[in-house]
């Protein structure tokens, strides 16, 4: 099955800034690497043929590095006019909007390992989020509740007593789920502030059946802030179970 890939690069990073970070998240220097290039050699050593990358904040610096790279899979960018007043949730929209069929999504400041992209490939027709709960609860930040086998509540402020894990920022979607997403991202655009794309989908859980597909703390990273610097740079030295 052809599956494409979209990831998320449209972003001003506020928290990586604010914290002495410099330039755009996806391209911090990590190992030899960027989160952004790692994940694309990630997506094409797992068989992934094809890429959007939705592009805002830094856009034409992020451009270039893309290009400058010679290996699968192809990408495509699109270009958020809006992304100052928008978030992932209207992002996803212009990612997603012109594809066919299933995607998979991801952050540009999200580092994965091939073994979890594999596994949820592996995973057929089916709507799926990796989820980790082998972190301890009080580092979680968008937070998931797991109920017999269903993501039944996503989010930020989930109370803690209902969270199972937190989200690896790693999704699979059917093409049914990913035209309902791209109607409720493209809708966004005229609500009165930002919309994040788990707030949108976590809005939406009832109606969408995503399962979760549990990793661990060696299967990916976010980089948000410069200190996450670090444990990225250990994720991509021990090559992310290639």
């Amino acid at each position: 099955m052809h599956l494409p890939a979209v990831i998320l690069a449209a972003g001003r990073g506020r928290r990586f800034a604010a914290n002495g970070g410099r330039g755009p998240k996806a391209l911090a220097a990590v190992g030899g690497t960027t989160p952004l290039l790692w994940t694309l050699d990630v997506l094409g050593s797992a068989g992934i043929r094809d890429a959007v990358v939705v592009l805002g904040c830094d856009g034409e610096r992020i451009r270039r590095a893309v290009l400058a790279r010679h290996s699968r899979p192809a990408v495509r960018f699109v270009t958020s006019d809006a992304w100052e007043r928008t978030d992932s949730a209207y992002s996803f929209a212009l990612g997603a909007a012109g594809q066919v069929g299933p995607v998979l999504l991801t952050y540009a400041d999200v580092l994965v390992t091939p073994s979890l992209v594999c596994r949820m490939l592996e995973q057929g027709d089916a709507d799926l989020l990796a989820v980790d709960a082998t972190r301890s609860p009080a580092e979680w930040d968008m937070r998931a509740h797991v109920e017999r086998g269903r993501v039944r509540q996503l989010g930020k402020t989930l109370p803690l007593g209902l969270s199972t894990g937190e989200s690896a920022c790693l999704f699979r979607f059917s093409d049914a789920t990913r035209r309902t997403l791209v109607s409720a991202g493209h809708a966004t655009l005229h609500q009165p502030g930002p919309v994040q794309f788990e707030t949108m989908l976590g809005a939406l859980l009832d109606e969408i059946p995503v399962a979760p597909v549990w990793c661990g703390m060696r299967e990916w990273c976010e980089v948000d802030v410069p200190a996450e610097l670090e444990p990225a740079a250990r994720l991509v030295a021990v090559g992310g179970g290639r």
